[in-house]
């Protein structure tokens, strides 16, 4: 699951976020954040200020690549 979000200095890796979704559905849940991107652009008028969260199912394993 990969979304992108307002930037918030509080989110942090391994952290749990929660999809609400009505379109789909079965993306709704807990998530636990394996990766997060940042989009900042500080000296930008109206720049980007996201994180780009990436996550797994809760309980899901999260396997290495090869």
């Amino acid at each position: 699951m990969q979304v992108r979000y307002e930037f918030h200095q509080e989110i942090a890796y391994r952290s749990i976020m929660t999809i609400e979704s009505d379109l789909i559905p079965e993306t709704a849940g807990p998530w636990v954040i394996i990766r997060i991107d940042y989009s900042l652009q500080a000296n930008t008028p109206h720049g980007d200020w996201f994180a780009i969260l990436d996550g797994t199912n809760l309980g899901a394993p999260v396997l290495p690549i090869p």
